[in-house]
């Protein structure tokens, strides 16, 4: 494994004990197929060499995504090309076919400029497409 496999690593801000590393591009294949123990001296090779000390210790324990292989996300969050804009978010959470009467409706994380990419914008994306449910079906029960 190269450094290139290493994208971001920081110190969590949790506990000063706790390291967590974002794995991105061909190298998350990798990490999600090597078992724990392999991954632990891997890492720790990595972070000696990076640090130039020898003694930094094994992990005691290592936890990781399988996000990849997951048959429903498949790896993939959203993340803001270099040509986006934040209006992209609202564009895609746009009810088709119009915003009055919702026939096809969009949640998940990239529909949500508060929260692209991560699970509360998941969330809260749910949530803001049930209200519209909720409404629509009250407003066709009204209008009756």
């Amino acid at each position: 494994m190269s450094s290139s496999h290493l994208s971001k690593e920081r110190r969590s801000e949790v506990s000063p004990n706790v390291l967590l590393a974002f794995i991105a591009g061909n190298s998350v294949e990798y990490i999600e197929a090597v078992n724990d123990a392999e991954l632990g001296i891997l890492l720790t090779n990595r972070l000696r060499e990076y640090t130039g000390d020898q003694t930094l210790p094994k992990p005691d324990r290592i936890l990781k995504s399988t996000w990849l292989t997951d048959k429903f996300f498949r790896g993939a969050y959203s993340s803001l090309g270099l040509l986006s804009r934040f209006d992209d978010f609202t564009v895609l959470s746009e009810p088709l076919p119009s915003t009055s009467i919702h026939r096809l409706l969009f949640a998940g994380e990239a529909t949500t400029p508060a929260g692209y990419g991560t699970m509360h914008g998941a969330r809260e994306s749910g949530i803001r497409e049930e209200n519209r449910l909720i409404w629509q079906m009250y407003n066709e029960v009204s209008s009756n």
